[in-house]
C-alpha cells in the first residue's frame, strides 16, 4: 500500500480515498484533531516531526511515496530524506525563501506539472475529474476555516501566518 505525508484537509482525504496510508503533521493539538477527523491514519507534532517520520520509514523499511507540502520554505529539505524510492514531494506553500542541501539523496525526481505534453494534460483532465466526483459524492467535504470580505488585506495576512484549520475563503 502506498503512503503519503500530508498536512492539507483536502490531502488528507483525497489520499484516503485513493487508500493510501496517510501519516499527517500538524503543529497544534487542534491541528492534530481535525486532520485525523479527516481521515489521517497517524498525525505526528509538526514542530518535532522528522523524527516520528524517521522512525516510521524504519517500521516500513522505503520511506513514503508522496509528500504534500504546505510549507517548502521550512520542511523541503527535510522531506527529501523521507522519501521511498521514486518518491514525490509535491510543493503546494511556501512562505519564503526555500534552501535545500545538494547533498541529500534526490531520489525520483519528476517533471513539472508545468510541462505541456498531451500525457501530462491527460493526467491533470484525470485528476480534475476525481476532484469533481469526490466533491459530488461526498469523499471530499472542504473545510471553511475563516471568511473574510474581498476588499482590505486581512485574508492576505491570514494566508500567511500559520495555524488556518481550513480554507480561507473571501466573499464578496
Amino acid at each position: 500500500m502506498a503512503e503519503a505525508a500530508a498536512s492539507g484537509i483536502a490531502s488528507v482525504q483525497i489520499a484516503r480515498a485513493m487508500g493510501i496510508t496517510v501519516l499527517a503533521t500538524a503543529g497544534t493539538e487542534r491541528g492534530r484533531a481535525l486532520v485525523v477527523e479527516q481521515g489521517a491514519h497517524r498525525v505526528f507534532d509538526h514542530p518535532l516531526a522528522g523524527l516520528p517520520c524517521r522512525h516510521q520509514r524504519g517500521n516500513v523499511g522505503r520511506g513514503v511515496d508522496v509528500i504534500i507540502e504546505m510549507l517548502a520554505n521550512v520542511n523541503l529539505d527535510k522531506d527529501l530524506s523521507l522519501l521511498a524510492r521514486a518518491g514525490r514531494v509535491v510543493v503546494v506553500g511556501n512562505r519564503g525563501r526555500v534552501e535545500i542541501d545538494a547533498g541529500r539523496r534526490w531520489v525520483g525526481m519528476r517533471r513539472s506539472w508545468n510541462d505541456a505534453d498531451e500525457r501530462d494534460a491527460r493526467r491533470r483532465l484525470r485528476i480534475h475529474a476525481a476532484l469533481d466526483a469526490g466533491l459530488a459524492n461526498g469523499t471530499l467535504r472542504p473545510v471553511v476555516g475563516r471568511e473574510f470580505r474581498w476588499r482590505g488585506a486581512a485574508a492576505h495576512d491570514a494566508v500567511m501566518e500559520a495555524g488556518a484549520h481550513g480554507k480561507i475563503v473571501l466573499i464578496t
